[in-house]
């Protein structure tokens, strides 16, 4: 094979490789992001979660094998960070609430047999290396959200998507519930005193930022 035709070859299977990191898998299925709501649509992966990282990153497979391992991360939501991962609950060390965050969402995914449904308005969508994916479990016939559970219960803060756009209103008004209550992350003392008890610092507030507001 000459020069020419082996850079043919190699452009050919870079692009191949490229359109099929990208498009939707061919399993994939299509419909209302939102049960009962006719709009906006989405595509809809079955998976089965293979480990829990965080309170917002999972690894799944979605084809039965090795080449479907997947890291997605979670849409809409922001956990505090672990410093030791284990999928051991007890061996797992972190910010406050990382840990409860954690073991939390391996909780819920283990109570559905760690089967879930994977959402995507696009299929592209991602945060670095991770697929951004909403995750649900089947319980008592119908769809969980894990994301809403999490911000709901004050495990993890509402991390608003311009792309996964479908439950931002949704998971807006479960943090907003959620800080009322004083749940978790939003109870003020539950974390203790902080390193630098005492520092004085000033904040100021711009309250019509520029922008779109939205």
């Amino acid at each position: 094979m000459n020069k020419s035709m082996r850079r043919r070859t190699l452009i050919v299977l870079a692009l191949a490789a490229l359109a099929g990191a990208v498009a939707p898998q061919a399993d994939a299925g299509r419909g209302p992001c939102i049960p009962g709501k006719r709009h906006p649509l989405c595509y809809h992966w079955s998976a089965r979660v293979t480990a829990v990282h965080d309170g917002d990153t999972i690894t799944v497979n979605t084809r039965g094998g090795a080449p479907g391992l997947q890291r997605i991360r979670l849409t809409g939501i922001n956990a505090m960070e672990l410093k030791v991962y284990s999928s051991n609950p007890d061996l797992r060390r972190g910010y406050c609430h990382a840990v409860a965050a954690t073991s939390r969402l391996q909780k819920l995914i283990r109570s559905a047999g760690n089967r879930v449904r994977l959402s995507a308005q696009r299929p592209s969508s991602r945060s670095g290396h991770r697929l951004r994916r909403s995750v649900a479990i089947r319980s008592h016939g119908r769809w969980l959200d894990l994301s809403q559970v999490l911000i709901n219960e004050g495990h993890a803060l509402f991390h608003p998507n311009r792309v996964e756009w479908a439950r931002n209103a949704r998971y807006a008004k479960g943090a907003q519930r959620a800080a009322r209550r004083g749940l978790r992350l939003w109870d003020t003392d539950f974390c203790g005193t902080g390193p630098s008890k005492g520092a004085r610092f000033r904040i100021w507030v711009n309250w019509d930022a520029d922008g779109t507001d939205g």
